[in-house]
């Protein structure tokens, strides 16, 4: 968890140009700037759809997907503050992991203000359907 937290802040220091030298990569430049139609807040639902031992949690969760500077970020278990994070591409699709003792992927896509996808890890599944907030 401390590693990819680690590689998390790395990874946005570079894409907010706090490197070593004062200015962003042009790749991470661009990136940044063609996915910022994206940045904002989404919020809605995470939906089970597999449990495969009974341990997943509520069926139904409400959750926040932060976008920011190409950079999506979703604390998806808040009593342990456990997040997944990654880019969001020019066409508004999203790749986050987050590491526990499992793998945890988030994929999906940004359309007319709705972010859907489909949340997986070892045990549980979840869509993912989240809407821009206001």
């Amino acid at each position: 968890m401390l590693r990819s937290g680690i590689a998390a802040a790395a990874a946005l220091l570079l894409l907010t140009g706090c490197e070593q030298g004062g200015s962003a990569p042009p790749v991470a430049a661009s990136v940044a700037a063609a996915s910022g139609g994206f940045d904002g807040s989404y919020r809605g639902t995470l939906r089970l759809t597999r449990d495969a031992f009974g341990r997943c949690g509520a069926l139904v969760i409400e959750r926040v997907l932060v976008v920011s500077a190409g950079r999506g970020v979703l604390v998806y278990n808040r009593e342990q503050n456990l997040s997944a994070s990654g880019p969001v591409d020019s066409a508004g699709r999203f790749a986050l992991t987050g590491e526990t003792e499992t793998t945890v992927r988030i994929e999906g896509q940004i359309r007319d203000g709705r972010a859907t996808g489909r949340f997986e890890s070892r045990n549980c599944s979840y869509t993912v359907e989240l809407v821009r907030a206001a």
